[in-house]
Protein backbone atom coordinates (compact mmCIF):
# COMPACT_ATOMS: atom_id res chain seq x y z
CA UNK A 1 0.00 0.00 0.00
CA UNK A 2 2.87 2.43 0.62
CA UNK A 3 4.14 1.95 -2.92
CA UNK A 4 0.61 2.53 -4.18
CA UNK A 5 0.54 5.97 -2.54
CA UNK A 6 3.89 6.70 -4.21
CA UNK A 7 2.48 5.64 -7.58
CA UNK A 8 -0.51 7.92 -7.04
CA UNK A 9 1.75 10.87 -6.27
CA UNK A 10 3.96 10.29 -9.30
CA UNK A 11 0.89 9.97 -11.52
CA UNK A 12 -0.64 13.15 -10.14
CA UNK A 13 2.64 15.02 -10.51
CA UNK A 14 2.94 13.91 -14.14
CA UNK A 15 -0.61 14.97 -14.88
CA UNK A 16 -0.11 18.41 -13.35
CA UNK A 17 3.27 19.16 -14.87
CA UNK A 18 2.81 17.79 -18.37
CA UNK A 19 -0.70 19.18 -18.95
CA UNK A 20 -1.47 16.66 -21.69
CA UNK A 21 -4.14 13.97 -21.93
CA UNK A 22 -3.28 11.02 -19.69
CA UNK A 23 -4.35 7.41 -19.47
CA UNK A 24 -3.03 5.81 -16.30
CA UNK A 25 -2.69 2.06 -16.69
CA UNK A 26 -2.38 -0.41 -13.84
CA UNK A 27 -0.49 -3.11 -15.69
CA UNK A 28 0.37 -6.71 -14.87
CA UNK A 29 -3.02 -7.29 -13.26
CA UNK A 30 -2.76 -10.89 -14.45
CA UNK A 31 0.17 -11.39 -12.05
CA UNK A 32 -1.68 -10.30 -8.89
CA UNK A 33 -2.24 -13.89 -7.77
CA UNK A 34 1.51 -14.28 -7.25
CA UNK A 35 1.47 -11.69 -4.49
CA UNK A 36 -1.36 -13.11 -2.42
CA UNK A 37 -4.52 -11.38 -1.34
CA UNK A 38 -4.83 -7.63 -1.75
CA UNK A 39 -5.75 -5.47 1.22
CA UNK A 40 -8.68 -4.13 -0.84
CA UNK A 41 -10.38 -5.27 -4.04
CA UNK A 42 -8.97 -4.21 -7.41
CA UNK A 43 -11.71 -1.62 -8.01
CA UNK A 44 -10.57 0.24 -4.92
CA UNK A 45 -7.10 0.65 -6.40
CA UNK A 46 -8.25 1.55 -9.92
CA UNK A 47 -10.94 4.06 -8.90
CA UNK A 48 -8.75 5.75 -6.25
CA UNK A 49 -11.61 6.37 -3.87
CA UNK A 50 -11.81 6.82 -0.10
CA UNK A 51 -8.10 6.76 0.63
CA UNK A 52 -8.86 7.07 4.35
CA UNK A 53 -9.19 3.28 4.45
CA UNK A 54 -5.73 2.99 2.95
CA UNK A 55 -4.31 5.38 5.55
CA UNK A 56 -5.79 3.26 8.34
CA UNK A 57 -4.43 0.08 6.76
CA UNK A 58 -0.94 1.55 6.37
CA UNK A 59 -0.90 2.94 9.92
CA UNK A 60 -1.75 -0.53 11.28
CA UNK A 61 1.79 -1.56 10.29
CA UNK A 62 4.10 -0.68 13.23
CA UNK A 63 6.87 0.46 10.85
CA UNK A 64 4.53 2.86 9.06
CA UNK A 65 2.56 4.12 12.09
CA UNK A 66 4.83 7.14 12.67
CA UNK A 67 4.05 8.31 9.12
CA UNK A 68 0.27 8.22 9.50
CA UNK A 69 -0.13 12.00 9.48
CA UNK A 70 2.12 12.37 6.41
CA UNK A 71 0.31 9.58 4.57
CA UNK A 72 -3.07 11.08 5.46
CA UNK A 73 -1.97 14.50 4.15
CA UNK A 74 -0.65 13.05 0.90
CA UNK A 75 -3.83 11.05 0.37
CA UNK A 76 -5.89 14.17 1.03
CA UNK A 77 -4.00 16.06 -1.67
CA UNK A 78 -4.55 13.20 -4.14
CA UNK A 79 -8.27 13.09 -3.36
CA UNK A 80 -8.64 16.89 -3.52
CA UNK A 81 -7.37 16.96 -7.10
CA UNK A 82 -9.56 13.98 -8.05
CA UNK A 83 -7.65 13.41 -11.28
CA UNK A 84 -6.05 10.01 -10.82
CA UNK A 85 -7.82 6.88 -12.04
CA UNK A 86 -6.29 3.69 -13.35
CA UNK A 87 -7.38 1.29 -16.06
CA UNK A 88 -6.41 -2.32 -15.32
CA UNK A 89 -4.42 -4.13 -17.99
CA UNK A 90 -3.77 -7.85 -18.23
CA UNK A 91 -1.84 -8.23 -21.48
CA UNK A 92 -3.29 -11.65 -22.25
CA UNK A 93 -6.89 -10.48 -21.72
CA UNK A 94 -8.34 -9.13 -24.95
CA UNK A 95 -11.03 -7.09 -23.17
CA UNK A 96 -8.60 -5.11 -21.01
CA UNK A 97 -6.25 -4.46 -23.93
CA UNK A 98 -9.19 -3.25 -26.02
CA UNK A 99 -10.40 -1.02 -23.17
CA UNK A 100 -6.97 0.57 -22.76
CA UNK A 101 -6.61 1.09 -26.52
CA UNK A 102 -10.06 2.68 -26.63
CA UNK A 103 -9.21 5.02 -23.76
CA UNK A 104 -5.93 6.04 -25.42
CA UNK A 105 -7.75 6.69 -28.70
CA UNK A 106 -10.33 8.76 -26.86
CA UNK A 107 -7.68 10.71 -24.92
CA UNK A 108 -5.81 11.72 -28.07
CA UNK A 109 -9.00 12.42 -30.01
CA UNK A 110 -8.55 9.62 -32.53
CA UNK A 111 -12.01 8.17 -31.91
CA UNK A 112 -13.65 11.55 -32.50
CA UNK A 113 -12.22 12.23 -35.96
CA UNK A 114 -12.73 10.89 -39.45
CA UNK A 115 -11.06 7.64 -38.47
CA UNK A 116 -13.97 6.57 -36.29
CA UNK A 117 -15.03 3.09 -37.27
CA UNK A 118 -11.78 2.38 -39.07
CA UNK A 119 -10.74 -0.17 -36.46
CA UNK A 120 -11.51 -3.86 -36.79
CA UNK A 121 -13.48 -5.81 -34.24
CA UNK A 122 -11.95 -8.89 -32.64
CA UNK A 123 -14.12 -11.16 -34.84
CA UNK A 124 -13.06 -9.36 -38.02
CA UNK A 125 -9.42 -9.59 -36.95
CA UNK A 126 -9.69 -13.35 -36.33
CA UNK A 127 -11.40 -13.85 -39.68
CA UNK A 128 -8.66 -11.99 -41.54
CA UNK A 129 -6.02 -14.01 -39.71
CA UNK A 130 -7.79 -17.28 -40.62
CA UNK A 131 -8.06 -16.16 -44.25
CA UNK A 132 -4.33 -15.48 -44.26
CA UNK A 133 -4.82 -11.82 -45.13
CA UNK A 134 -2.02 -9.39 -44.41
CA UNK A 135 -3.34 -6.57 -42.26
CA UNK A 136 -2.11 -3.40 -40.59
CA UNK A 137 -1.57 -3.85 -36.85
CA UNK A 138 -2.99 -0.39 -36.20
CA UNK A 139 -6.40 -1.82 -37.13
CA UNK A 140 -6.06 -4.65 -34.63
CA UNK A 141 -8.20 -3.41 -31.77
CA UNK A 142 -11.66 -1.90 -31.96
CA UNK A 143 -12.38 1.03 -29.61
Amino acid sequence: PGKYVSALLVTLQSMLHLETPHVSVLSKVDMLEQYGDLAFNLDYYTDVMDLEYLVEHISADPKMAPYKKLTASLCEVIEDFGLVRFIPLAIEDEDTVSRVAGMVDKAIGYSLGVHKGARLSADELRQREEDGEDFDLRNAIAP
